[in-house]
């Protein structure tokens, strides 16, 4: 079984609107929905903010639903124009796995807001075909890097296969 843990429904709703609701019910102080997606059973866990929740979560769903596969989900409240200059996001563009770059600079026409990002290994931010960072809009950023890990960038490989898996990005070469 596979269980996705988000700190509310509002983080994990484009996907569990995409299954069809089987079971939703409230055990041991956590909200639980069982859907049906793509001919799989799937236990999405709103466990509420922070890491002693999302801990209790995953201690529920190893112990109680017998999950095999756990993912955590979230956006920490990034989507917002709280973004600022030397953050880190996560965002789409034309290449098949989201990107992870800093913002360097952020800008503002009317109502709409851009960032620049850049990776901290490039001299330059990236223009082509499949990727220009000099002028995002708010609408293609996913998140907000909230702490780091030294010599985690496997947790990149782990969130492109959630992102996947919740067919928010489709695998397509390019």
């Amino acid at each position: 079984m596979i269980t996705i843990i988000a700190s509310s429904f509002e983080e994990i709703n484009k996907f569990a609107n995409r299954g069809v609701i089987l079971k939703h019910y409230s055990e041991n102080n956590l909200d639980i929905k069982n859907i049906e997606f793509n001919s799989k059973n799937i236990q999405i866990i709103k466990s509420g903010v922070g890491i002693k929740n999302a801990r209790i979560a995953a201690n529920y769903a190893v112990n109680n639903l017998k999950s095999e596969k756990i993912y955590f989900v979230g956006v920490c409240g990034a989507l917002d124009s709280s973004l600022k200059i030397g953050d880190i996001i996560v965002f789409r563009s034309n290449r098949k796995d989201p990107i992870i770059h800093r913002v360097v600079k952020k800008m503002q026409d009317g109502d709409e807001i851009y960032f620049q990002t850049k990776g901290d290994n490039n001299e330059d931010s990236i223009k082509n075909s499949l990727l220009d960072e000099t002028n995002l809009k708010e609408d293609v950023i996913l998140g907000k890097a909230v702490f780091r890990v030294p010599l985690l960038g496997y947790i990149k490989i782990w969130f492109v296969d959630i992102l996947k898996f919740m067919d928010i990005i489709r695998c397509t070469r390019y």
